[in-house]
């Protein structure tokens, strides 16, 4: 019935449905290289183009792409990686949000299933797809395959960023003790970086997170790590927090020449310098009392 609706030469947006399920019935059927012959036909003849269609020759791009897979057929799998990470662009260009986020769902799906990508782009797209629908563990686990990546291929900016975002899943899962574990190791993996010193922050204040929510083996790590921050990027832009941190800590222990040192550290032309101030005039009181 869609050969022959075909051959009557229906106008053009009920032409793209049936070429759309053309498309799906060979799939379907187990016919790939029917798909894809359809596929590049609906494509490349210059007939009108619907989302559904698009869509519909994405998933015989990511039919394609298992099947040199499973054939281990590795170069031919990277092609139908790319053609699909080009196709979902096209269709975020010509469609809009709604149909390019279906489509890296799509995406992400397959990622999810265990098909393999050394396409950056793909696994990123994957990613931010999972974490958008709430996916948190199949996003951590995409983020940490693309900052593995990313760190193979010598892409260091990329592969902080990718692994930036990880630990960043982590916390936001409310695991803090393993988000302070990875923003930790990002930054003293790679102290020079531009956000060396904001990942260590967020490693102190995950580990502070997890001391309050009653994990014990945080608590004590806690003064290490400020001290640690300033030992290694005592002029970041997170320095002046870590010493107000460092100060209340101080405080709490009752330890007034250290937390009034912690607090005099702060610039004065620091947003809270205001907080460092009273923290010194409170420990000299109670200090002199």
């Amino acid at each position: 019935r869609l050969y022959k609706l075909d051959e009557m030469q229906p106008p053009p947006a009920f032409a793209a449905a049936l070429q759309a399920e053309q498309i799906r019935l060979s799939l379907d059927r187990r016919q790939l290289e029917k798909a894809l012959a359809a596929a590049d036909k609906a494509r490349s003849s210059g007939s009108e183009v619907t989302p559904d269609l698009e869509y519909a020759c994405l998933e015989a791009y990511i039919a394609a792409w298992h099947a040199a897979e499973k054939g281990q057929r590795s170069a031919d799998a990277a092609g139908w990686q790319d053609r699909a990470e080009e196709l979902i662009a096209e269709i975020d260009e010509r469609f809009g949000k709604y149909w390019r986020r279906r489509a890296e769902m799509l995406l992400a799906e397959s990622v999810t299933r265990g098909g393999d990508t050394q396409n950056m782009a793909v696994l990123v797209r994957a990613a931010e797809s999972l974490y958008r629908s709430g996916q948190l563990a199949q996003a951590l686990q995409a983020y940490d395959r693309a900052a593995r990546q990313a760190a193979q291929a010598q892409q260091a900016d990329a592969a902080f960023d990718y692994a930036f975002t990880a630990a960043a899943i982590e916390e936001r899962a409310g695991h803090h003790a393993e988000a302070a574990q990875r923003f930790r190791k990002l930054a003293i993996g790679a102290p020079a970086h531009d956000r060396a010193g904001e990942a260590h922050l967020q490693g102190i204040y995950n580990t502070a997170r997890a001391a309050k929510a009653g994990d014990a083996s945080s608590s004590p790590a806690y003064l290490g790590l400020l001290n640690e921050h300033l030992s290694h990027w005592p002029r970041s832009p997170t320095a002046d927090q870590v010493r107000l941190w460092l100060g209340a800590f101080y405080e709490r222990e009752r330890r007034w020449p250290d937390a009034i040192a912690a607090y005099q550290a702060v610039r004065l032309d620091h947003p809270q310098a205001k907080t460092a101030v009273e923290g010194i005039s409170r420990s000299f009181d109670r200090w002199l009392a």
